[in-house]
């Protein structure tokens, strides 16, 4: 009996001190990948395979390998950058259902741009923003001296407590204004209201949400639904201007980066003072999804230029427009009108919108 106690407790033990070993691997594994931030050491695409990159590691830096193909992203000499999450210095505020998503993501795509693909609404919600700043860095990617971070949430541009939260942060910040045609923003937004809210079949139209009685009248129009009043895009760009200058702000033409996308994407790379990128080559126009697609890079290889799978927007995005009828649109423009009018008369010069 007691030789079956000794073995049985021998195993016991084993058993116990395989459990810990198992544990202590599994933690220092997540500690290292989780708590130590990223040094970069860029080396030549074409020596990376006989290069032997030392790792360093310590309490603050790690050493992986970046490089690039094209001449203007990439660097020879061998150098190191240190890699730390970074708050934001640009900043995607709006407005609503104008494109928002698709031009994070195309940004994104840019070499020296990063940044969370999600909505924050840090500046926005007190919840998030009595976290502070170190919460903010926090959610923020890692990235290198070079790059530029940037944040979108569109609903910044009409919230003023979130503007003015924005101004106190950083009085210098660059923001990114991108817009559409008012009334087709209204219908976007019409739309996207039915999908999150009306699964079902009986959905109310467009007329009984946006019209007092439900029939298209431009006196008995409603202006505090979110159909009419976030296309009032006089009212707000005047708040934005009363702490922002004009230099600080880039419209971005939300019909134009739809249709053709690359203008439009330099001329934010000038905005940004950052190389230029984008060209005609990464993107491409896709006939089954009715606009366009981009290569994007896959930041987890090496190198990071590399062209990974093309990603489009996702279902939940560029949502295809149920009917309204022409009757109600008329109806909706001629309210907008005065506002659209204002408006155009407030922007820089470099703005061309069709609608003005």
């Amino acid at each position: 009996l007691g030789d079956k106690f000794f073995t049985m407790a021998s195993q016991f033990v084993k058993f116990g001190v395989f459990v810990v070993l198992c544990v202590c691997v599994i933690y220092f594994t997540i500690l290292l990948h989780e708590k130590v931030p990223v040094m970069v050491a860029r080396v030549n695409t074409e020596e990376y395979d006989t290069f032997n990159l030392m790792e360093k590691l310590s309490d603050e830096t790690r050493l992986i390998p970046v490089s690039c193909n094209s001449t203007t992203f990439s660097d020879n000499n061998r150098h190191q950058e240190t890699m730390k999450r970074r708050l934001p210095k640009a900043l995607i505020i709006g407005a609503k259902k104008c494109g928002t998503t698709a031009l994070l993501k195309m940004l994104l795509s840019h070499p020296l741009i990063t940044g969370p693909n999600y909505e924050t609404g840090f500046f926005m919600k007190s919840n998030r923003y009595n976290r502070g700043f170190k919460w903010y860095r926090g959610i923020m990617p890692y990235s290198s001296e070079k790059e530029i971070t940037i944040e979108k949430s569109p609903m910044y541009f009409y919230n003023q407590n979130a503007l003015e939260r924005i101004y106190e942060y950083s009085r210098d910040m660059k923001l990114l204004l991108i817009l559409r045609d008012p009334i087709i923003r209204s219908i976007s937004d019409y739309a996207w209201w039915l999908a999150v809210k009306y699964k079902g079949n009986d959905t109310p139209s467009y007329e009984s949400i946006v019209f007092k009685n439900g029939k298209p009248s431009k006196s008995e129009i409603i202006t505090r639904v979110s159909e009419i009043e976030l296309s009032m895009y006089d009212i707000y760009y005047e708040n934005l201007l009363k702490l922002f200058k004009r230099e600080q702000i880039y419209i971005v033409n939300g019909d134009k980066l739809i249709s053709n996308p690359v203008p439009e994407l330099k001329k934010i790379e000038r905005f940004l003072n950052i190389p230029q990128y984008f060209n005609d080559d990464i993107f491409y126009f896709s006939k089954d999804k009715g606009f366009f697609c981009w290569r994007k890079m896959n930041r987890k290889t090496y190198p990071p230029c590399t062209m990974a799978k093309p990603e489009c927007l996702s279902s939940h995005n560029g949502r295809k427009h149920p009917n309204v009828s022409s009757s109600s649109l008329y109806e909706v423009e001629l309210f907008l009108k005065p506002h659209i009018q204002r408006f155009c008369t407030m922007v820089p010069a470099y703005v061309d919108f069709h609608w003005c």
